[in-house]
Parts: structure tokens; sequence; C-alpha cells
């Protein structure tokens, strides 16, 4: 009856394509940072004269530096790309192997049948 029971719970968040699972599992975009003009004062606002003095007194700041390219994912440079193996992912004796197994199993199958009767 477990298993039944985690059977039918597995296939349930099968079902659900994951949406029984947290936001932050299945989240693939970051969450924006608010936009910079947010902070802005209205047009037509009386202004602060202290904070202009401020701004008066204080050094011009530097631009930052340009953040650097992001390092190449792929050929195609795709972030959601999945990486691809340089090596093949089928190992031909061991299917060779398996299926001599599963041809020896089905004859030994039918030599058996015909035996019996």
């Amino acid at each position: 009856m477990r298993h039944a029971v985690l059977l039918f719970l597995g296939l349930l968040l099968l079902a659900s394509c994951g949406m029984l699972l947290p936001a932050a599992v299945w989240a693939q975009e970051e969450r924006s940072a608010p936009p910079a003009d947010a902070a802005a004062p209205v047009e037509g606002a009386p202004a602060d004269e202290a904070a202009i003095d401020d701004a008066a007194a204080a050094p011009a700041e530097e631009a930052p530096a340009p953040a650097p390219p992001p390092p190449q994912l792929d050929k195609w440079n795709d972030a959601h790309s999945i990486p691809r193996s340089k090596v093949s992912a089928v190992f031909w004796i061991k299917l060779l192997v398996i299926w001599l197994l599963f041809v020896i199993w089905v004859k030994s199958g039918d030599w058996i049948n015909r035996d019996s009767q």
C-alpha cells in the first residue's frame, strides 16, 4: 500500500509539471531590479536647497568600468542549452551483449516450451 501511495504522489507531481514545487525551484529567470529612475524627482516639485548644495560640493565620480563580457557557453551562446559531451553516450559493446543475452533468453524459453509439449 505504501508503494501505491508513493507512486500516486509521484504521478501527481509529474502530472502537475512541477507546479507543486516552490517557485524558487522552477523559476528560470531572475527577478529584475526596480527601475533606476524611480527615485528621480518629479518635474515642477520644489527642489531641496541642501541637496543641491551637497551635490555641487561633491566631486564628480568617474563612471564605473564596463563589466567583462560573459563567458562563451557553447557555440550558440545560449544560456538555456544543455551541455554536450564529446564522447558517445552509447556503448555499443554493452548493447550487443545485452541483445545477445535477450536472444539467448528467448531461445531457451522457446526450447523449454517445445520440450514441455
